[in-house]
């Protein structure tokens, strides 16, 4: 387990140049999950992705992309402006704006789907999408869902991306080992009738359609539902 674990870290810093390395740490995805990424793009050939909360993982993916002459396009919704900013700074420096289009959603009350809580702005994601485009990779990593009083702000994503999926796609949705987030698999899983399994307790994956297993192969069994 140990040697799986450090070669998926291995694998991120190789890739990660050292001005990067502030974005590790804190919320941001694990080097199992980041590791998962990378082959659902080189393995299953995503090429489509949309991804709520920008951070490590929005950069990683378009060094993936970059490294390997992928023809791939990330479009990744954020709400914090000062995240925005140091993200779009290490796009330039890396030139990673051809790949990767950020854009800013406010978090707004969710009153179409309860719960109390905040999600983003759905005419700012709208106004940024292109309405006929379908998306194959999924990676839900926002909004902040860290104390229980917003515990469920990420069951909005997928009602939103449900007319956005191509005929074949992968959710990523990270933090699957909170409670809030075990709940709205559950819910997800009655309402939607989309199941995840969750991996390495953090990583819950949805799958439609053919795919090669990208998960690491130490932890191919699911711990979860």
């Amino acid at each position: 387990m140990s040697y799986i674990k450090n070669l998926c870290s291995k694998n991120v810093f190789e890739l990660l140049p050292i001005d990067c390395f502030d974005l590790l740490g804190g919320f941001a995805m694990s080097h199992f999950g980041l590791s998962i990424l990378k082959n659902e793009l080189l393995l299953n050939k995503r090429t489509n992705i949309l991804e709520f909360g920008c951070g490590l993982s929005t950069l990683y993916m378009g060094l993936v992309a970059k490294k390997f002459k992928l023809d791939v396009s990330i479009t990744s919704i954020e709400s914090d402006t000062f995240w925005l900013d140091k993200l779009n700074r290490k796009l330039e420096i890396h030139d990673l704006k051809d790949i990767i289009k950020l854009v800013y959603a406010p978090l707004i009350p969710d009153v179409e789907r309860g719960y109390g809580n905040m999600w983003y702005q759905k005419l700012a994601i709208d106004s940024a999408l292109d309405q006929n485009s379908r998306f194959d990779l999924f990676v839900i990593d926002g909004p902040p869902a860290f104390k229980s009083e917003i515990a469920y702000s990420r069951y909005s994503a997928l009602p939103f991306i449900l007319n956005r999926m191509d005929k074949d796609f992968t959710i990523v949705l990270d933090d699957a080992n909170r409670a809030g987030e075990k709940q709205i698999i559950n819910w997800w899983n009655e309402r939607f009738q989309i199941s995840f399994k969750t991996y390495d307790s953090r990583i819950a994956l949805s799958r439609k359609g053919p795919f090669i297993n990208t998960v690491p192969s130490f932890l191919s069994k699911k711990t979860g539902t």
